[in-house]
């Protein structure tokens, strides 16, 4: 019994998880609520998460800090490119909607699928790894494709922590705003560790 409350216990360990989403869901709301600032705020959260994944010694503001400094060019640059990129996926999807392009459209909402995936791979790689604007969205088609499940299983994370969550469990709001987004970059992180692992260990060989 003791064992479960002493520092490697049980109950220590939860307690720590929960102060570390916390902090680092109120970091991610401060710095990330200006749209300017989201990528930076992004690729910071996933910089934190990736460590406390690897059982890395994480000093969350520090870290946090230094990272959205460091990264903020570059995430702000692809954050840009992103947002213009969606708007014109859901403009030209809804024209072809209209003009009842069925199967164009169909083509359109695979390459949009596409998009998708080898987004959610962006930031992470930012936060991981050094590299150009354009290779970063090079990796992360490529890792995307390759990794079809993992990317997948993350989207549908992503959708069920930040969307249907808020949406259909409304009393629970600020407990999703406390801790949604940092809850659900540790989950993700958990994931892209796996899959980063993989080709960091190619690299090795």
């Amino acid at each position: 019994m003791k064992k479960i409350f002493d520092m490697n216990g049980t109950v220590f360990s939860v307690m720590t998880t929960v102060y570390q989403i916390l902090a680092l869901n109120i970091f991610f709301l401060l710095s990330g609520i200006w749209v300017v600032t989201t990528g930076a705020a992004i690729t910071a959260l996933y910089s934190c998460c990736l460590k406390i994944a690897n059982h890395e010694p994480v000093d969350l503001f520090t870290d946090y800090k230094k990272s959205f400094k460091r990264n903020f060019k570059i995430s702000t640059i692809i954050w840009g490119v992103l947002l213009v990129g969606i708007v014109i996926l859901f403009a030209v999807g809804y024209w072809l909607e209209q003009a009842k392009l069925t199967v164009v459209l169909w083509i359109w909402l695979g390459i949009a699928t596409i998009v998708v995936l080898a987004a959610e791979y962006l930031f992470p790689l930012v936060a991981r790894f050094e590299n150009t604007g354009v290779q970063y969205i090079r990796n992360a088609v490529n890792i995307s494709f390759h990794n079809a499940a993992y990317s997948i299983f993350i989207f549908l994370i992503s959708i069920a922590l930040l969307v249907f969550f808020p949406v259909f469990i409304p009393k629970l709001f600020l407990l999703w705003l406390l801790m949604g987004f940092a809850t659900t970059a540790l989950i993700n992180s958990y994931i892209f560790k796996y899959v980063f692992d993989k080709y960091d260990e190619s690299v090795e060989e």
